[in-house]
């Protein structure tokens, strides 16, 4: 993971020999914690949640099943405590 000011991006440059990788409750930026877990090279999701009730920004190497904006990061609005699962469609 990789973070930058306001942006979070997940599996940002995964060697390809590590096909099968997954974190849990990563600290990011801004007052959330992460799980994901990539198979076959591909990640298969993202689960956010939010710990202080802030907008999280991620960009991920795959398409998920969440609206893009513009710039195709993902912008997550939760209230604290709320968690969301993003898949790979």
């Amino acid at each position: 993971m990789s973070l930058r000011r306001y942006t979070t991006d997940v599996f940002p440059a995964v060697p390809d020999k590590w096909s099968e990788v997954k974190f849990e409750n990563f600290r990011a930026w801004g007052g959330f914690s992460l799980s994901a877990e990539r198979k076959g090279g591909k990640t298969q999701y993202i689960t956010v949640t939010n710990l202080c009730g802030k907008k999280c920004v991620l960009r991920a190497d795959v398409k998920l099943d969440y609206p893009q904006n513009a710039d195709g990061l993902y912008e997550i609005d939760l209230a604290k405590g709320e968690s969301i699962t993003l898949k790979a469609e």
